[in-house]
């Protein structure tokens, strides 16, 4: 029981942790006074994907889980060899890995495992 809770929970939280991430480097690359509406909405634009994203892998998990992993790809491919590669590592890890538990968490419960 105490390890369909934690598999259900662990990607719900990873995703979670990766928004808050992304809304921390926001706020520190908008360290600037907030007058100007249009950085501010240009900057938390993958922030409110990421919400979107997260409130759809709750309910729909594959289609989450997909959309994670598309994230994880895109931001490894776009970002290859132009940022520190701990960054890289830790920015599309954390988005593949939370897109292959939402997947997994879902194929575990069709399987009768619930």
């Amino acid at each position: 029981m105490k390890k369909n809770k934690n598999f259900y929970w662990t990607p719900r939280f990873l995703g979670t942790l990766f928004l808050l991430f992304v809304v921390l480097i926001n706020l520190k690359v908008l360290d600037a006074p907030i007058l100007a509406n249009a950085p501010l909405m240009t900057g938390f634009l993958p922030s409110f994907v990421l919400l979107f994203i997260l409130l759809v892998s709750w309910r729909w998990e594959v289609a989450g889980g997909i959309f994670y992993m598309v994230i994880g790809a895109v931001y490894m491919i776009v970002s290859w060899g132009n940022v520190n590669p701990i960054v890289h590592l830790l920015v599309s890890g954390l988005a593949l890995v939370t897109g292959i538990l939402f997947v997994a968490k879902n194929l575990y419960t069709q399987k009768g495992h619930k």
